[in-house]
Order: C-alpha cells, then sequence, then structure tokens
C-alpha cells in the first residue's frame, strides 16, 4: 500500500474509446496552441473508423489457375479483381465475378489503392500478391490479335519466324487443358484468337465447345484450311501435333492471321 511505486512498461493496458478520444484532443490542442492550422488538422479516430467503414474495393491473386476455390467467400465492396498477366482464370470464376459486376484488371506489380487489398487473405505473405493496374502496364502488355499454346516439342521454334505484333507465343503448356484454359483467359482479355497445338486435337476440341467464348475447330489438312476460314466463324485453330510441323503450322498462322486481318 505505502511501498515505493513500482514502473511496469512492458505490461499492456486495455485503452477504452473515451480514453482515445481525449488523447486526440489532447493532441489537437497542443498542435493548435503550436501555430497549427486549424485545416490541416484531421482526428486520427475519425480517419481510423472511416478506413474500418470502407470494405476492399479490389482483391489480388497470383495464382498461375484461379478456381472458385482462390477467392475470398466474401465479396462485399469488391469491384476489381487484379491477376497476373499470365493467370488462367477458370469459366466458374468468370460467371461468378459477371454476376457481381467485378472486373478483371492483369498487370505484373501490385499498386495497392483500396484500403484493404486481400482483406480475406491477411496474411503478411499475400502482400506479393498484389498486381499492378493495368493502366500502368508497359509496351509488353498490348494485346496481340493471336495467342498461340501448345505442349509439342518443336512448339518453340514457332516464335522466330512469327510477327511478334500478330501473334504471341505463350510458355509451353503441361497439356492440352492447360492450353485451352490460357487461350480462353486470353480471348477474354482482348486477345482476337487462338491457335492451339494439341496431343488429342478432337477431344480438347469438345472441351472448348462447352465454352461459349471459343469457336473451335479442328484442322486437320492444310487444303482445308482456306473453306474453314471462309466458312467457319471460328476464333480457335487446333492443330495436332502429330500430324502437323513447325514450318506447316507457321503457314496455319500466318494464313489465320491474314484472314482476320480482312475481316
Amino acid at each position: 500500500m505505502g511501498g515505493p511505486r513500482i514502473n511496469r512498461p512492458y505490461i499492456e493496458t486495455m485503452t477504452t474509446t473515451t480514453e482515445i478520444e481525449a488523447i486526440v484532443r489532447r493532441v489537437l490542442q497542443r498542435m493548435l496552441a503550436s501555430g497549427a492550422a486549424p485545416s490541416s488538422v484531421t482526428s486520427l479516430a475519425t480517419v481510423d473508423s472511416e478506413a474500418a467503414r470502407k470494405p476492399a474495393d479490389f482483391v489480388a491473386i497470383t495464382d498461375s489457375l484461379i478456381t472458385l476455390a482462390s477467392i475470398p467467400s466474401s465479396l462485399d465492396g469488391v469491384v476489381e479483381l487484379r491477376v497476373s498477366k499470365k493467370s488462367v482464370v477458370t469459366p466458374s470464376v468468370w460467371d461468378l465475378l459477371k454476376s457481381k459486376n467485378i472486373r478483371v484488371v492483369r498487370g505484373d506489380h501490385a499498386s495497392q489503392s483500396g484500403p484493404k487489398a486481400l482483406a480475406d487473405f491477411g496474411s503478411s505473405s499475400s502482400a506479393s500478391s498484389l498486381v499492378k493496374s493495368a493502366s500502368t502496364l508497359g509496351p509488353e502488355s498490348v494485346v496481340q490479335p493471336i495467342l498461340i499454346a501448345g505442349q509439342s516439342s518443336w512448339y518453340s521454334s514457332l516464335k522466330r519466324p512469327l510477327c511478334p505484333k500478330a501473334t504471341k507465343l505463350t510458355d509451353v503448356a503441361a497439356d492440352d487443358a492447360s492450353a485451352l484454359r490460357t487461350i480462353s483467359a486470353a480471348l477474354r482479355e482482348g486477345h482476337k484468337a487462338g491457335v492451339l497445338i494439341a496431343m488429342s486435337p478432337h477431344n480438347i476440341c469438345w472441351q472448348a465447345a462447352r465454352d461459349e467464348k471459343l469457336r473451335p475447330i479442328v484442322v486437320s489438312d492444310w487444303s482445308e484450311l482456306n473453306s474453314i476460314l471462309k466458312e467457319v466463324p471460328t476464333n480457335l485453330l487446333i492443330l495436332s501435333q502429330s500430324k502437323w510441323n513447325a514450318p506447316s503450322t507457321i503457314n496455319v498462322i500466318r494464313a489465320f492471321s491474314k484472314h482476320l486481318r480482312t475481316h
């Protein structure tokens, strides 16, 4: 009772809202007394309160494949989903975003403009998942008319002979389904058409036909290409990697590019 007073600097105490407001008032009074302009002084308590009430306006994810499991359980107040340039967004996610009027922005790095980016992810490690808005992207983000995806051994040899302004070659896909997902996402982001070099062309064509965005057709022979382009309103040519080689595929892509420019 009457003993010496012991300071306990490391003991945490609970501070009530009333005490916080009292502290803020004392800080404001000292600032005003020192000559600070009243208009330049903002109540920190008010700012914090408003920020706490404001919901997250965007969510950012950089998973290579974005499924419904990748999406936060609550999208209240979210108007934008930010993903990396190479992320593949599944059709079910597109349907969900469309139903909630949420737009998709692709980029390389994050530019955190919302009050609570990744509100439902919360961990410090998730900060690396934020991506830059499309409005700040450089020239490399220009959308080429045709996106090419595949997995054959000669696939990478297509890049050099093709015009980079008309075509874009993706990384070698793990399988036909992965290549299809890449093309599907690309067409939703502005690419006009795609060429898929497939191991099982007819099987992947059947899968592609289930996507309302795609109008796929298998090209089995060079002689039928002109007829297909004239008669079929396609935006996805599927070539068998066992029937086509690099030179003939390049010719198909060039003919497809010319067709797109004139129609």
